[in-house]
């Protein structure tokens, strides 16, 4: 890795290559960039993980108008008027990362965000006022875009509440369509991967401790695959 490149430069790098492609699926785009940007970090050494929940930008002056949803009223993700209304982001280490924001101006009538106090038929819709627009991606700790139920962010400011609010007997229904969505954005991912692939930094210096425990876990997972023995702590 070049050491002129600090860390927030490389993260730069690591979203342009996750956003240099840009199917729409499931009526947005956080999908597939959740699928694509977890092949990213696994690729670069890191264990990224799915989440599902609920998420909402303010993007201008009106509180309800102007919040661009993705959740319901308790800013979870929840199933509204017979409508799942979800976002799906990966955390890594209690950071949320989220290649999908600089999409929702972008594709903005291609994507399916609404308050949940409008018509979530996309028919008569308001316009929303794009008096600040989202970032291009999202790399943060977790504690610091918590948001609080049934409010509104305030203007520029963006919420994440990882989970569901559905009733017991829709658990099932939350589970397999979170499962499904996942394997059919997987499928959408790989075709993309090389061209994301190539555009990617070299994965940042890791301390020498983890180095090494990484180190003994690819030697055991060796010796696992030949049936010899891990060889000793030198």
């Amino acid at each position: 890795m070049d050491p002129t490149i600090d860390q927030q430069q490389w993260r730069d790098q690591v979203a342009a290559a996750v956003r240099s492609v840009k199917p729409i699926t499931f009526g947005g785009t956080c999908w597939l960039r959740s699928a694509l940007g977890a092949m990213a970090l696994t690729h670069l050494g890191m264990r990224p993980r799915p989440v599902i929940g609920g998420a909402v930008f303010r993007s201008g002056p009106d509180p309800t108008l102007d919040a661009v949803n993705f959740c319901g009223s308790s800013n979870y993700a929840e199933w509204v008027n017979g409508n799942p209304l979800f976002h799906v982001w990966l955390d890594v280490n209690g950071d949320i990362v989220d290649f999908a924001p600089g999409d929702w101006h972008q594709d903005a009538d291609l994507i399916e965000a609404a308050s949940v106090e409008r018509d979530h038929s996309q028919n008569g819709m308001p316009s929303i006022t794009w008096q600040v627009k989202p970032p291009e991606y999202v790399w943060q700790p977790a504690a610091t875009l918590a948001g609080r139920p049934g409010k509104t962010p305030a203007l520029g400011e963006l919420w994440y509440r990882e989970g569901w609010k559905v009733p017991k007997e829709m658990q099932a229904t939350v589970e397999a369509h979170f499962r499904d969505g996942n394997r059919y954005a997987l499928d959408m991912a790989r075709p993309l991967w090389a061209a994301v692939k190539e555009m990617l930094p070299d994965p940042l210096p890791q301390p020498p401790a983890r180095a090494e425990a990484r180190r003994l876990r690819q030697m055991a997972k060796r010796a696992s695959k030949s049936g010899g023995a891990l060889p000793p702590a030198a």
